[in-house]
């Protein structure tokens, strides 16, 4: 008999759509790295709850129409004199 949900190791599913390009991308990963998409899903997640700043990149990423990442913001240049 399977393991009730709450005693699965991952008890909560997601659905996740993506193009033809993204999938490709993931496949690609996960066939050099010899581990499941899932897996770097998961590990996306994780890196994401621990650098805020990479979250909010997913978050621009996925409000723009067009979802691709936005471009790295350059630092400011300190004006401090020494």
């Amino acid at each position: 008999m399977p393991p009730a949900d709450s005693e699965k190791r991952y008890p909560r599913r997601v659905t996740l759509d993506l193009t033809d390009e993204q999938y490709d991308r993931l496949r690609t990963a996960a066939f050099e790295a010899r581990t499941p998409m899932s897996g770097i899903l998961r590990g996306l997640v994780d890196l994401s709850g621990s650098k805020k700043k990479l979250m909010g990149q997913a978050i621009e990423a996925a409000q723009n129409e067009d979802g691709d990442a936005p471009a790295p913001k350059k630092a400011k240049k300190s004006k401090k004199k020494y």
